[in-house]
Order: C-alpha cells, then structure tokens, then sequence
C-alpha cells in the first residue's frame, strides 16, 4: 500500500515538473529561473538516485530518473533561450 503513495506521488511530481517545462517554453521567460538552483537541484537528484539504486527502491529510481531528464532538459531551454536573447541583443546594436 505505502507503494502506491510513492508511485502516485511520483507521477504527481513528474508532471508538475513537466508542466514547469512547458510553460517556461510557452511563455519564453527565462529571466525568473536560476540556473544556479537548477545545478544544486540537478546534483541533489543525482544523489538520490544513487541513493534510491543502493536502496533498490523502485519507484524513486524511477522518479528520480525522470527528474533528472526534466531538470537537463530545463535547463537547455534556459540556456538557448537565454543565449537566444543575447544573440538578438547584440543584432539590434549592430
């Protein structure tokens, strides 16, 4: 039973990661993200999953494999959109 809570948990932890994502891409506002937090948050996740394999806990393996996919994939659209702005900065001076 305790199971599905973590798995439930997971899916929703997953999906509101999935859905910051999104609407980091929507929107185009990256100002607002650090990616200083996403560093600490992406080491931080990196350890759980060890932690979790060493365990052998299922489901936060699989969580935390998921959030580290998410959290790579934040912060290359952070990064390009960021370089993105810069990019068209420098265009207009010119």
């Amino acid at each position: 039973m305790v199971s599905v809570f973590g798995a439930i948990g997971a899916i929703i932890l997953i999906i509101a990661w999935l859905n910051e994502v999104y609407q980091i891409h929507k929107s185009r506002n990256v100002e607002a993200i650090s990616l200083k937090f996403l560093l600490v948050y992406l080491l931080a996740t990196i350890l759980l999953f060890i932690h979790s394999v060493y365990i052998r806990d299922d489901v936060f393996t699989w969580l935390n494999t998921g959030l580290i996919i998410i959290t790579l994939t934040e912060m290359e659209l952070v990064i390009r959109k960021r370089h993105k702005k810069l990019r068209q900065k420098r265009a207009n001076r010119s």
